[in-house]
């Protein structure tokens, strides 16, 4: 797995120490080359518009980024949820689902 940031915000020390214990590759992008910021910025602007989005229907915006985490990727054919915990996350659709099971 590889962990993409925007040329490391956090200390640099405890992100190698993090990466080795729990084995993923981190990469760090360029302040002063915007290209290889990109998919850093876009999942920014894709966050804040969910939670905008939210914010107006008057719905939990938290709820609205675990959908978005459980939604699979068109490149990937998997959600980031099932990529980083190699299952889908529970939402309140399946506490729905359940719910209507015992009903």
């Amino acid at each position: 797995m590889e962990v993409l940031t925007d040329n490391n915000p956090f200390n640099a020390v405890d992100s190698r120490l993090i990466a080795e214990k729990y084995e993923f590759k981190h990469i760090k992008s360029s302040p002063h080359y915007a290209q290889s910021n990109g998919r850093a910025e876009a999942v920014v602007k894709t966050v804040k518009n969910l939670f905008e989005k939210a914010t107006e229907d008057r719905e939990d915006p938290h709820l609205a980024l675990l959908a978005w985490r459980n939604t699979p990727a068109e490149q990937l054919g998997k959600s980031p949820a099932q990529i980083m915990f190699s299952r889908r996350t529970w939402t309140a659709a399946d506490d729905r689902s359940i719910a209507q099971q015992f009903t």
